[in-house]
């Protein structure tokens, strides 16, 4: 199966915006840039319906903007398969609580979690 095309997380985060209007539930949370960076992770390695690939907070965690940029689906799948150490570049520092695991994660894309 090939890889979904991305797009720029400020897109996903106005896609976000657009799909829950206001009055949903957790709405603060879901349209957030933090949501919106999990989001963009999941598409980035395929991790989607019927792949058998799964996010793990440490796609997140490890992200750069310079791999973000990063289109070629070896490279993707290269990421998912094996993530790189954390670095000054990385989006989150490994086991943040900047909101990403938090907002992004647990009470946006699986707020039944909550």
């Amino acid at each position: 199966m090939s890889l979904p095309p991305l797009l720029p997380v400020e897109q996903i985060t106005q896609r976000l915006a657009a799909i829950f209007p206001d009055g949903v539930p957790n709405r603060e949370h879901i349209v957030r840039p933090n949501t919106a960076k999990a989001m963009f992770c999941s598409l980035y390695i395929g991790a989607i319906e019927g792949t058998d690939r799964w996010f793990a907070p440490r796609h997140l965690y490890r992200m750069t903007n310079e791999l973000a940029g990063i289109d070629d689906a070896a490279v993707r799948l290269g990421f998912y398969r094996k993530v790189p150490k954390s670095s000054g570049n990385s989006w989150y520092a490994d086991n943040s609580r900047e909101g990403a695991r938090d907002d992004g994660v647990r009470r946006a894309a699986w707020p039944a979690s909550i």
